[in-house]
């Protein structure tokens, strides 16, 4: 019973908000014809809170629009707006559909194409002038019906549309703030094989940590002597096409836990692939699979923070790292990790001076720690 008053009361706000928009046009006709702007923002929540708290509901929408195409084989005017309708509410209940009602990607187009649903009538405008300019005489007079050509164009009408668009876009991510950012941290913990993952290695990592891997390598001083190196969490590649340059003799490992991450590493560092000086493969931190005593230097670049029982993890690296061999973790300052934990559980911060203890615990005699409250470096030598 609590779930039924539920779903009513949020599809009665949500109506409720329509009408609202609806009801601007009275004080001009492109609040009107173009009440989609106002409705993106009025109807976010309602319909994000609906689709969210009870994702199968929207099967509703396919029954509406069923009974509104049957209608729209009636006639002309009114029939014509409500099939359009129909056939924009199944798009937005089919892109959820595609996204099997979880994904938040599907979530946020389903609610752009709703927002389109007041446009509808503007379709039906332009395909019926004469009947539709006689309907608005009728209904609201001669010195508002003047007004109405006006608000017509087409290219204000492709300008409102693309801007209603994206307005609803960023009031649904809005709404979904709190998932929004848990997924863009999941997927920095492990890149997705789809365009957000995509665009995370590529950008966010390749390309935005780079400062970062400037820093750190310049504190890591690689010598060109080193024969084995590992980046763990190697993310898109970036720091191993760096450890390929400054070690021309060396063989580079890569390691991450996720499948895109090393099919993104192994094509952007592809020559060396195939000269057999990088090697790239899917594994857990947890589990290194690499035998002891063997890498000159193991790398670990804004990883640690998803890493599971990180002194076990420590532990485990030393194992592999020979001796006389270096351990690196670099990554942001705890004050500006912290900022991006924002309390998730997901992501551990962890001072340099913690790091620093723990690479003592793991088994590495000497531990420099470099932290200038922005960024943070820590090499432990075995």
């Amino acid at each position: 019973m609590k779930q039924f008053f539920s779903v009513v009361g949020l599809i009665l706000l949500f109506f409720v908000a329509s009408f609202v928009c609806c009801c601007l046009g009275f004080f001009h006709p492109f609040l009107w014809v173009y009440s989609s702007l106002t409705s993106a923002v009025l109807c976010a929540w309602p319909y994000c809170r609906l689709v969210d708290r009870h994702p199968r509901f929207g099967m509703a929408f396919l029954v509406v629009a069923v009974t509104t195409l049957l209608y729209w084989a009636m006639g002309e005017g009114d029939g014509l707006y409500l099939g359009i309708a129909a056939v924009i509410a199944v798009a937005a209940e089919l892109v959820r559909l595609i996204g099997s009602y979880k994904s938040l990607t599907s979530k946020i187009l389903s609610y752009a194409a709703v927002t389109l649903l007041p446009f509808a009538n503007t379709l039906r405008m332009w395909i019926y002038p004469d009947v539709s300019m006689a309907q608005t005489v009728e209904e609201m007079g001669n010195e508002y019906a003047a007004q109405m050509p006006g608000v017509l164009s087409p290219w204000l009408l492709l300008a409102m549309i693309v801007a209603s668009v994206l307005l609803a876009m960023l009031m649904a991510l809005l709404c979904y703030r709190k998932t929004a950012y848990q997924t863009m941290l999941d997927t920095c913990a492990r890149p997705a094989n789809n365009w957000f993952g995509t665009l995370m290695l590529k950008w966010g990592m390749n390309i935005g940590h780079r400062p970062l891997s400037r820093y750190a390598f310049g504190l890591l001083a690689l010598t060109g002597n080193e024969q084995k190196l590992l980046d763990i969490g190697c993310g898109g590649g970036y720091n191993i096409g760096q450890m390929l340059a400054k070690s021309p003799q060396a063989t580079v490992y890569g390691l991450d836990y996720s499948e895109k991450s090393v099919a993104l590493s192994n094509q952007v560092n592809a020559k060396a692939v195939e000269a057999g000086r990088c090697i790239i493969s899917q594994g857990d931190v947890a589990d290194l699979p690499f035998d002891a005593n063997i890498f000159d230097v193991v790398t670990a670049f804004e990883t640690i923070y998803f890493w599971p029982d990180i002194q076990q993890c420590f532990n485990g690296v030393c194992r592999i790292v020979k001796p006389g061999g270096r351990f690196m973790v670099a990554g942001d300052s705890a004050q500006m990790a912290s900022k991006w934990a924002n309390g998730h559980s997901i992501m551990n911060v962890y001072t340099s001076q913690q790091i620093a203890d723990m690479m003592k615990a793991a088994g590495f005699r000497e531990v420099n720690v470099n932290d200038n409250g922005v960024a943070m470096c820590v090499i432990g030598h075995k």
